[in-house]
C-alpha cells in the first residue's frame, strides 16, 4: 500500500492554491502572506502526514518540492534557487522531518497519556 494517489493530489491542490496565492502576492505585505501560505498549503502537507512514515522516496520528493515552491513564494525567489537556506530563513522542518516530530509527538502522547494539538 503506498500514498502515492494521496500525494498527487495534495501536491495538485497545493500548486492551485500556489498559483492563485501568486497572483495576489504583490497585494498583501509579508506576514499576510505567510500566514495565506501557512493555512492553505503547509496545513496540508501536515494534515495526516504520519501515514507518510515509511512511503518511497518519490512520495516524499513530490511533497517537498511543493514546500520548496512555497518557500519560495514566501521569499521572493526564483524557481531555480536552492530551497535549503529558504526552509531555514523560514524556520521549517524538511516533509522527511515534519513526519518524524509528529510520529514523536503521537508516541510521547501515548506514552505519558496527555494531549496536544500541534499547531
Amino acid at each position: 500500500m503506498t500514498q502515492e494517489c494521496h500525494a498527487v493530489r495534495c501536491a495538485s491542490s497545493c500548486y492551485y492554491q500556489l498559483r492563485c496565492i501568486r497572483q495576489m502576492r504583490r497585494f498583501v505585505d509579508d506576514n499576510a502572506l505567510r500566514a495565506i501560505v501557512h493555512s492553505l498549503v503547509t496545513s496540508r502537507l501536515d494534515y495526516c502526514n504520519s501515514l507518510l512514515a515509511g512511503c518511497g522516496v518519490k512520495v516524499i520528493a513530490r511533497l517537498l518540492r511543493v514546500q520548496n515552491n512555497a518557500a519560495r513564494l514566501i521569499c521572493d525567489q526564483p524557481h531555480g534557487s536552492h530551497s535549503a537556506p529558504l526552509l531555514c530563513q523560514l524556520h521549517w522542518l524538511p516533509v522527511t522531518s515534519r513526519v518524524q516530530y509528529k510520529l514523536c509527538l503521537l508516541m510521547y502522547d501515548v506514552f505519558h497519556g496527555t494531549e496536544h494539538r500541534p499547531t
